[in-house]
């Protein structure tokens, strides 16, 4: 019962970040106007708002005009939903409340680069400062993570004069900020992990989609899977 009721948590919160990603980046307010068809511009009501059953009962539809939603709202849910499940009850421990912070900035920022092909600097900043102010809370501050940060943006600054554009700007500012609280091991991880991945999808794209098919590709979510495995099965990493 425990474990259904921080599922259920999870789920309203991955719900709100959805919503976060979707209007911060257009300067929209989170708060103004309530959530409504995209359609139809019909307001939504309670009982179209239950993160995932709503979406279930209604098959992915609107109640009002038929008008089919992304998927993307009821899958980042479920994720949100099952990352409460796996830290809970371990928030109070502080490198553990840095992970599940890092992992709820991960899955808002993905989104944000899948709609809009950016990472909201808004958001990376004000996760950065909350866990940066925890750290100091918890006195648990890793001045060797801090070397991380300053190695990383050396690295990456390396690699865009290599490389120019192979990476972008949002993208770095990420991995910098990431390596204030994790490992440079981990880090390392993270974007092989991530490179791997979006490779993998890239290909497939480009082998089963139309030949219109842009060639942007958003890494946030790559990377976030990286550091989702590197979190998530740390006797590995």
């Amino acid at each position: 019962m425990q474990k259904i009721i921080v599922f259920t948590i999870g789920t309203i919160v991955g719900s709100f970040l959805a919503l976060v990603a979707e209007r911060v980046p257009e300067n929209r307010s989170i708060i103004f106007p309530a959530s409504y068809c995209t359609s139809c511009k019909t307001k939504l009501h309670p009982i179209d708002l239950i993160p995932v059953w709503s979406q279930l009962f209604q098959r992915s539809k609107c109640r009002y005009c038929g008008k089919h939603f992304s998927y993307t709202m009821i899958f980042t849910e479920l994720i949100c939903g099952f990352t409460f499940c796996l830290y809970f009850p371990f928030y109070l421990e502080p490198q553990v409340t840095i992970n599940f912070i890092l992992t709820l900035t991960a899955i808002t920022l993905s989104l944000t680069d899948y709609y809009y092909y950016l990472v909201e600097p808004r958001i990376l900043y004000a996760s950065g400062l909350l866990m940066i102010t925890l750290t100091l809370i918890f006195r648990t501050i890793h001045y060797p993570y801090f070397l991380t940060a300053i190695v990383m943006w050396a690295a990456l600054r390396f690699l865009d004069h290599l490389l120019p554009n192979s990476l972008g700007l949002g993208d770095r500012k990420l991995l910098i900020i990431w390596s204030c609280f994790l490992s440079f091991y981990q880090i390392l991880w993270i974007v092989f992990i991530g490179s791997i991945a979006g490779t993998f999808f890239f290909i497939l794209q480009h082998r089963f989609s139309s030949a219109n098919t842009k060639d942007l590709l958003p890494f946030v979510p790559f990377l976030s899977i990286g550091l989702f495995i590197t979190l998530w099965f740390p006797l590995y990493f």
